[in-house]
């Protein structure tokens, strides 16, 4: 899925059929979550607040992945 404007996921978990939320700046992996992201085009930066569960967040500029977890927002 691609996304430009700010978004509220709530996604169960299936390995099989992972969810991935693509930006400009990132690509989300979801790995059965709430979570909002934030990402428009015109801005300089992505920001994601996971509400519960856990995903992976990777930076294309730097192909760099960090997983978040709940209770800390990713900018």
């Amino acid at each position: 899925m691609r996304l430009n404007g700010e978004g509220y996921f709530k996604v169960a978990q299936n390995a099989e059929h992972p969810f991935i939320v693509t930006t400009n700046a990132v690509e989300v992996r979801v790995l059965g979550t709430e979570f909002n992201l934030q990402a428009y085009d015109s801005d300089t930066k992505t920001e994601t607040t996971l509400i519960s569960g856990k995903v992976e967040v990777k930076v294309k500029k730097k192909g760099k992945a960090t997983c978040c977890r709940p209770g800390k927002n990713w900018r």
